[in-house]
């Protein structure tokens, strides 16, 4: 008989940690009875999830977090304790029926703002998994987030090795398992001027894409924007995907795209990828590009940079310096040979790193393993 597995995810848009859920939940439903519990239907992640024939499920409500990462509100802010308060009067006691009613084998909370799930978990004496898809901060918030983690949990799976050495769990088994992306996806590369077509871009523009919409606090649009009024006199446009609002004013070199399923398309019409974080923050996008050879321009931080070296498969500049960022476009922009060689090179660090069948594999041990205490 086969074992089942429920997970919960705590968004509904679709972005690098729902498409993370997606490969995980993939791999997981070959061998387990997988459902899926996120916030509400029709949200554009119920429609995709749906789309692999996934089973998910919704609570028709938000999720409670303990609302602490990089770059997230102060503890004691008013969004901290509004989340907190969520978990206490309504999210607590919805998990709790879920996982009476469902009876899983293994529970999986897929970030570590629901780390609170452990408890529930093991409350009803189920295996409990979490992984940690954020970077860690030092607001007060994360003791609580810590806490959890390591009382509730037998498993807990980290992105990086930088992440399981500042961690420091104490979870019976972990291990680190880098993102990835289906198996099947991200083989069949379109020619640059075949993709562009199908979002209208001019087959002779130099283009950039910032994956993070108007995100000032985590994303560095800021940092993006300002660089970007410096090189406005060159043949340089930058694209923006993202689910904020669109803007009402009109930028001379940027493009808005609002929300982008088919990222594998767009990575092929790019030229280089932007990743201006003005805090330590998980860069999928950053592999993904990777997969269709195109290099990055990157915040220097210690967080990322086993993924990204300076010089080998992409640029690093320092925090939110624009001018830096700036010189770093131009660079790229006049030098094709640079341009073309970081892009073969970070094909090659997403394939050593982020191989879909190695990721696959270390994601079954790591359950093996927990089923196995």
């Amino acid at each position: 008989m086969r074992r089942k597995i429920i997970i919960f995810h705590h968004v509904d848009n679709w972005g690098g940690g729902t498409v993370s859920l997606l490969t995980v939940v993939n791999s997981l439903k070959t061998k387990y009875d997988v459902v899926v519990y996120i916030p509400h239907k029709e949200s554009d992640t119920y429609i995709e999830l749906t789309k692999w024939n996934i089973n998910v499920k919704t609570l028709e409500d938000n999720i409670g977090t303990i609302h602490c990462y990089s770059g997230s509100f102060p503890t004691f802010g008013r969004t901290f304790l509004i989340c907190l308060a969520k978990i206490i009067m309504h999210s607590y006691r919805k998990v709790a029926e879920i996982i009476e009613q469902e009876k899983p084998d293994i529970v999986i909370a897929n970030s570590m703002t629901i780390s609170w799930i452990g408890r529930i978990a093991k409350r009803y004496g189920k295996k409990a998994i979490c992984f940690v898809r954020e970077t860690a901060s030092f607001e007060p918030g994360m003791k609580l987030i810590y806490y959890c983690l390591n009382h509730y949990y037998d498993g807990i799976a980290y992105l990086s090795n930088y992440d399981l050495e500042q961690f420091k769990g104490k979870a019976t088994v972990q291990r680190v398992i880098p993102d990835t992306v289906c198996p099947g996806t991200y083989t069949h590369v379109e020619v640059a001027n075949e993709a562009r077509k199908k979002f209208g871009l001019d087959k002779d523009k130099f283009y950039l894409l910032f994956t993070g919409g108007r995100n000032i606090r985590v994303k560095g649009w800021n940092v993006i924007q300002s660089a970007m009024k410096r090189i406005e006199d060159y043949n340089i446009e930058l694209l923006v995907v993202g689910t904020e609002k669109l803007p009402q004013e009109e930028f001379h070199n940027i493009r808005f795209l609002g929300t982008v399923i088919d990222m594998v398309t767009l990575y092929s019409a790019i030229d280089v990828l932007i990743f201006p974080s003005v805090v330590p923050h998980q860069a999928r996008p950053v592999y993904e590009a990777g997969f269709v050879k195109k290099p990055v321009i990157i915040t220097d931080y210690p967080q990322t940079e086993e993924f990204v070296k300076n010089g080998y498969n992409g640029l690093t500049f320092s925090e939110k310096n624009d001018l830096e960022l700036s010189r770093a476009i131009l660079r790229l922009y006049n030098d094709k040979e640079l341009l073309k060689g970081l892009g073969e090179n970070n094909y090659v660090a997403a394939w050593k790193q982020h191989d879909p069948g190695l990721c696959e594999q270390w994601l079954f041990d790591f359950i093996n393993d927990v089923e196995a205490i």
